[in-house]
């Protein structure tokens, strides 16, 4: 399962992914700033650039995720 989080580099966010990852799910995690996408790559997250407020980038960033948590 691919599982697309909103607010992964936050603290719930990272909470989450770290279950996930550990049950076997592929985790990816939106990301607005590209200084956050090496943080994202070192908890084992895929990073994809969006932002909540762009319809476009954000359905572009969930494409091929099976479920969304925000």
């Amino acid at each position: 399962m691919r599982v697309f989080i909103a607010g992964a580099t936050g603290e719930i966010g990272r909470s989450i992914s770290k279950l996930l990852l550990s049950s076997g799910a592929s985790v990816v995690g939106l990301c607005r700033r590209p200084e956050n996408e090496p943080v994202l790559r070192g908890l084992g997250i895929e990073p994809r650039r969006g932002s909540l407020f762009d319809e476009e980038s954000l359905a572009r960033a969930v494409e091929g995720c099976d479920a969304v948590i925000h």
